[in-house]
Formats: C-alpha cells, sequence, structure tokens
C-alpha cells in the first residue's frame, strides 16, 4: 500500500507541469519520469484512465517523454518498458490503442516483441500490425510473417497489409 502511495504521489509530482510552459520545470519532468519503475508507470496509465483530470495532462507528459526518449537508443528501449507496464494495466481500447501507435511510432527494433504479442489479440492486433508496418524493420517483417498463419482471422488482413508494405 505504501508503495502504490509513493507512485501515485511520483506521478501526481510530475504531472502538475504539463502542458508545460517553462522548459526548465518540463525538463525536471521528464528526468524524473526516466527514472520511474514498473510499478510507478503502471500508476501513471491507470491514472490517465480513471481521473480525466489528470487525462489531458498525462497525455501531454507521455508525448514528450516519448519525444524525449526517442532521441537515444537507451531511451526508447525506456519507452517500451513503460508501454509494456501500460499494456498490463490498461483497461479501456482507447489507452491500448495509442500505446501500439506510440510503439509504431518510435519506429525502433526494441518495440517489435511488444508488437508482435498484440498480433495475436482480436481486439489489438491490427493496431500492433499498423504499429509494425510503421517500424517496417526486417525484423518488424520478420514478426509480421511469423504470426500471420496463427493470427486471429480478423487481424489477418491487416498483417498481410503490413507485410505488403514493409516488403
Amino acid at each position: 500500500l505504501m508503495a502504490t502511495a509513493a507512485a501515485q504521489d511520483a506521478v501526481t509530482s510530475v504531472l502538475q507541469y504539463f502542458p508545460y510552459t517553462r522548459k526548465a520545470d518540463a525538463d525536471a519532468a521528464l528526468r524524473a519520469m526516466e527514472a520511474w519503475n514498473g510499478k510507478t508507470w503502471k500508476e501513471f496509465f491507470q491514472t490517465m484512465e480513471k481521473d480525466t483530470a489528470y487525462r489531458t495532462k498525462g497525455a501531454y507528459a507521455w508525448d514528450a517523454f516519448l519525444h524525449e526518449a526517442a532521441r537515444t537508443p537507451a531511451g526508447r528501449k525506456k519507452a517500451v518498458d513503460a508501454m509494456g507496464n501500460g499494456l498490463s494495466v490498461a483497461k479501456t481500447s482507447g489507452l491500448r490503442q495509442s500505446l501500439l501507435k506510440s510503439a509504431g511510432s518510435l519506429g525502433d527494433d526494441a518495440s517489435v516483441g511488444l508488437l508482435a504479442k498484440e498480433l495475436k489479440s482480436a481486439a489489438n492486433g491490427v493496431d500492433a500490425a499498423m504499429a509494425l508496418a510503421t517500424v517496417g524493420s526486417p525484423t518488424a517483417l520478420k514478426a509480421l510473417e511469423k504470426s500471420l498463419s496463427s493470427a486471429p482471422p480478423s487481424v489477418k488482413p491487416q498483417i498481410e497489409s503490413a507485410i505488403s508494405q514493409i516488403g
């Protein structure tokens, strides 16, 4: 219970700076987000889903974090780990879709494993296939080809489209 309270406090202290008007405030908040562990990321995404007062602030914070993280391979890996934590607690299709699109927009093989797992889902597979097409790497292509035979029927056409888009 104490860990959850600490995670809630960490999320609240960061979200107060978004949307930001002073870069120094945002930089400090982004540094704090970079240090978050899985529990804090889960709290962040749960807060975005359940608290409409924080939904917009959370979206601004997430976008700023992704923009910063995309600059380095280590940052992209941290972002993918955060997305995995988000997907593990996401209850709404809107948040899941947003996280999958974010994984694709990183354009990095670090997100391929996360996205490949979602290809098995009738609910999320289409978004995962589109995100893998956005990644567009040979690794993404292999993940799509490997999943084609076992994917739900509703996802197969999007996988085929993603394969043709990359290939």
